[in-house]
């Protein structure tokens, strides 16, 4: 995986790399595995399914109960659902 790539849609086995035009790319990296080289001041593990891209990051908004929902450039096929055990985190990466 490149640090270009925007998002990671993270399947029961497999990862997706979506990119801007609806491009997506099948990666058979583990979800780990892909946490561990990416940079983390570039990517951000927001849930079990999802690893953002700082540049695909167009807005976080409060959510009930403390969490975040964070809208991406990208479309992706569920609304990102951050934690709040994890919100604080987000906000303080995208500050950074």
């Amino acid at each position: 995986m490149h640090q270009r790539h925007r998002i990671c849609l993270l399947g029961w086995r497999h990862c997706t790399c979506l990119y801007p035009k609806r491009r997506n790319v099948p990666d058979p990296r583990s979800v780990d595995e892909l946490e561990s080289i990416l940079d983390p001041s570039l990517f951000f593990r927001a849930n079990r399914q999802f690893i953002i891209n700082r540049a695909a990051v167009q807005m976080a908004e409060h959510f009930f109960n403390r969490r975040l929902i964070v809208k991406l450039s990208v479309e992706t096929p569920e609304r990102i659902v951050v934690s709040k055990v994890k919100a604080s985190d987000l906000l303080a990466w995208l500050a950074s």
